[in-house]
């Protein structure tokens, strides 16, 4: 009985502790929007000898779809977004890769509060360090 009450109280209270709610809100707020942005940059650009690339363009339906509480503050979000990925040739400047892609983005915060790229990890469908035609 006592194992039961114990393991009871540990689930109230990691319950208590980290929450994660899953939304689906457009991201609007300027700062972490550049962040994110940043952060998609980050994980999309590649240079080899031979070609270049990287994000091109905005970013479309950036989209919060994750917020992790902890004592009832937002201490992680993670977004959704599309990006387009171009890369060229050194030599010619044709275009080798041209992908439309879906990122998902992390964001902590660092000890003053803050969302920062430093602080964020990036991930899309679409990697140009493996599927890159070079």
């Amino acid at each position: 009985m006592k194992k039961i009450l114990a393991a009871g109280l540990l689930l109230v209270s990691s319950a208590l502790y980290a929450q994660t709610l899953t939304v689906k809100t457009p991201l609007k707020n300027e700062a972490i929007l550049k962040v994110v942005i940043s952060s998609v940059e980050e994980f999309l650009l590649y240079e080899s000898d031979l070609v270049a690339g990287g994000l091109s363009g905005d970013l479309e339906k950036v989209t919060i779809v994750e917020i992790v509480k902890e004592e009832g503050r937002v201490s992680e979000i993670t977004v959704e977004s599309n990006a387009f990925y171009y890369s060229y040739d050194f030599d010619f400047g044709d275009p080798v890769d041209e992908e439309f892609t879906k990122c998902r983005t992390t964001l902590l915060k660092n000890r003053f509060g803050l969302y920062s790229v430093e602080k964020s990890r990036t991930t899309c469908d679409f990697d140009p360090r493996v599927d890159s035609h070079f």
